[in-house]
């Protein structure tokens, strides 16, 4: 098959974590410290860092599920094609730009466009996410011959709750901007159980079959996202 040949699994997940590492210390540049002091001293400053910070953690917890999404269902994937490879640097033009609209709401956090700027750019990577998995798990065509269907479904179930989920939160910003970095926030836990639940029935999983068995000799797994 042609499709294995295409693109090593190395250079595609070094590819996608260099990224994904890059994009995640980007969101700390919007938070600078203070340079000048007014009458109140240092205390007032720091409480208007607020948004800044506020921003700042839930970009960076909502991008730490994507990757830990992305390594789970790669663990499954045995090789990759182009269209595997199209819908990852879609996903990962995506991820650049969360710095930019996890910026908006940092510096207009009582912006309604700046909260729906970002969700937009949310829901798109889950939707590519899901897309992706599709791709590769329709008709075991990326994934190992084995993998069993409840494990197939229970990814595409998740991967649709979330990208329903992010979908609705984006009018919220209209109703109640700040409101809806809350609502984020509040999912980030959920998601992170749903993960843990995935990684345990992973876990469970009987080594791979023969394409498991002569899976990539880098040793590192195909992405998912």
């Amino acid at each position: 098959m042609t499709g294995r040949r295409f693109l090593t699994s190395l250079r595609l997940d070094t590819l996608f974590d260099g990224v994904f590492a890059i994009t995640l210390t980007l969101l700390v540049l919007d938070v600078r410290p203070p340079e000048e002091l007014g009458p109140g001293g240092l205390l007032p400053v720091l409480r208007g860092l607020g948004p800044e910070l506020a921003s700042y953690v839930v970009s960076f917890a909502l991008l730490s599920v994507f990757w830990l999404g992305h390594h789970l269902g790669g663990s499954l994937v045995v090789r990759s094609d182009f269209a595997h490879a199209a819908l990852n640097l879609l996903a990962l033009l995506v991820v650049a730009l969360v710095p930019f609209s996890a910026a908006l709401i940092g510096r207009h956090p009582g912006e309604p466009l700046a909260y729906t700027v970002f969700g937009t750019h949310v829901a798109a990577l889950s939707v590519l996410f899901l897309l992706n998995w599709r791709h590769c798990s329709r008709g075991h065509r990326l994934v190992e011959a084995n993998l069993p269907p409840r494990i197939i479904s229970r990814i595409t179930q998740m991967g649709v709750e979330a990208t329903v989920g992010y979908l609705l939160l984006i009018p919220v910003a209209f109703f109640a901007a700040r409101w809806s970095l809350i609502l984020y926030f509040l999912l980030i836990p959920v998601a992170l159980v749903e993960l843990a639940r995935l990684a345990r029935l992973i876990e469970g999983l009987p080594a791979g079959g023969v394409e498991g068995g002569l899976e990539r000799k880098d040793g590192a797994s195909q992405g998912v996202g």
